[in-house]
C-alpha cells in the first residue's frame, strides 16, 4: 500500500516515546549545567531518531522578572533559523504555480531598482544574489521591518558583485522573500505561515513576530544578557522586527513537528531542493541549499543553521543518513547551542546509540 504524503506526516506525528538511555541523558544534562539553574535565563533540548523522541527537556527561566521557567513548550526567537521557514514557504508559492524561481525582483516588485532586473527568486533562496545589507543602510532610530527593509532596497542601486557570482549571507534576500511570498499569496506572510506551515503540522502556539499591532506571543521566552553577575533583558533591538531572516517564535516540542513534517508540504521534487547546493555562474556548488546550511561532521552527511539575535543563540541539525534532528535553544547571549548540538550529536554516534532507520530522510 502507498501512503500519501498527509498519511505519512499523521504517522510521523504519532511517535513521541523517549527512548535515550538514562546514563546518556545525565551526560547531556552536563551540557546544560550552565543553565540549569532556577535564577538564570535557561534553554531546551530536542533530540529525535527516526521520527521517535529520544531526549526532550528545559533548564533555568524563560522570563528572570517573574521566575517563570522554561519548559519544552516555550517559544523563542529562532533569529536565522527561521531562514528555514522562509524557503519553504517560498517553496509552497511554487508549488501551488504562484511564483516560478526564475522570477526576477523586477517580475514582482516592478518599481525594483535597475539591478532587480538580474536577481531572482533562485539567488536569494541560496544567498548569491549580492544584494546589499540592510543593517548597514538603516536610518537612525526606529525598529524596521520587511517591507521597510524592501524600500530601503528599492533606493540602492548596485549591488556587492554580479548575481550568481558569489556566495554571501544575507539577511536582505530573506526578508525581501517573506514579501514576495506576501505579494504573491495576496496576505500576509505571518498569516501565510499560520496557514500553510504551522497548522498542517499541528504547530498552534508557533508564531511569527509583527511590528504592528502584534498578538502577543505564547509561552515566550525572552532575551538576556549577562553584565558581570547579573543579567538585563535585552530582547527587542532595531532589527527585531524583520520576519523572513529571524521573525519565527517556536519551542522543542514544535519543533519536532517541523523536524518530522517539513518534507510533506511540498513535493518531493521541491522538498528536495532545500538541501540542494546553489550553483554559481561558473558552474561551481555551495555549501548552502535553501534556509539550510550543507555539510558533514562526525562522519555524516549534516544539513544545519543557526541564529543569533539580541538575547537568542540557536542551532538546529539533521543528519539524513540516520534520520536524526537535534535543535538547542537559549534565551541568552554569549552562549554557544551549536557546539551543544555538535557535542550531543558526537555522543550519539560515537556510542552507537542509534540505529538507522529502514526509510531514512
Amino acid at each position: 500500500m502507498t501512503l500519501s504524503h498527509h498519511s505519512l506526516l499523521a504517522l510521523c506525528l504519532l511517535c513521541y516515546s523517549s527512548l535515550l538511555p538514562a546514563d546518556f541523558a545525565s551526560e547531556v544534562d552536563a551540557l546544560f549545567r550552565p543553565y540549569d539553574n532556577p535564577q538564570v535565563p535557561g534553554a531546551a533540548v530536542l533530540v529525535l531518531h527516526n521520527g521517535q523522541l529520544l531526549y526532550q527537556k528545559a533548564y533555568g527561566l524563560a522570563e528572570l522578572e517573574t521566575d517563570r521557567a522554561v519548559k519544552e513548550s516555550t517559544n523563542f526567537r529562532m533569529a536565522s533559523v527561521s531562514k528555514q521557514f522562509t524557503a519553504l514557504s517560498t517553496l509552497v508559492l511554487v508549488d501551488k504555480k504562484l511564483l516560478d524561481l526564475d522570477e526576477t525582483l523586477q517580475d514582482v516588485f516592478p518599481d525594483f531598482a535597475a539591478y532587480g532586473r538580474e536577481i531572482t527568486i533562485r539567488h536569494l533562496l541560496h544567498h548569491i544574489s549580492g544584494i546589499r545589507d540592510y543593517e548597514e543602510l538603516l536610518p537612525g532610530s526606529g525598529q524596521v521591518n520587511d517591507s521597510d527593509v524592501v524600500a530601503i532596497l528599492k533606493r540602492q542601486n548596485s549591488t556587492y558583485f554580479t548575481p550568481g557570482s558569489q556566495y554571501r549571507y544575507s539577511n536582505s534576500g530573506y526578508c525581501v522573500l517573506s514579501q514576495i511570498v506576501q505579494v504573491r499569496a495576496g496576505i500576509p506572510y505571518a498569516q501565510f505561515v499560520e496557514e500553510n506551515l504551522f497548522r498542517p503540522l499541528g504547530m498552534f502556539t508557533s508564531h511569527v513576530y509583527e511590528r504592528d499591532s502584534p498578538p502577543p506571543i505564547p509561552q515566550r521566552a525572552f532575551g538576556y544578557t549577562r553584565y558581570g553577575s547579573t543579567f538585563k533583558k535585552t530582547d527587542q533591538s532595531q532589527t527585531s522586527a524583520t520576519q523572513g531572516d529571524g521573525g519565527i517564535y517556536t519551542s522543542v516540542s514544535e519543533y519536532a513537528r517541523w523536524a518530522r513534517g517539513l518534507n510533506f508540504l511540498v513535493s518531493p521534487e521541491l522538498a528536495e531542493l532545500l538541501f540542494t547546493p546553489g550553483v554559481l555562474n561558473n558552474g561551481s556548488t555551495i555549501s548552502y541549499g535553501m534556509g539550510w546550511s550543507l555539510g558533514s561532521a562526525h562522519g555524516r552527511k549534516r544539513y544545519s543553521h543557526t541564529g543569533s539575535t539580541i538575547g537568542f543563540r540557536t542551532a538546529v541539525e539533521l543528519y539524513p543518513e540516520s534520520d536524526t534532528a537535534i535543535a538547542v535553544f537559549i534565551n541568552r547571549a554569549a552562549s554557544a547551542p551549536w557546539d551543544i548540538a555538535s557535542e550531543i550529536a558526537s555522543k550519539l554516534f560515537q556510542q552507537k546509540i542509534l540505529v538507522i532507520p529502514v526509510n531514512s530522510r
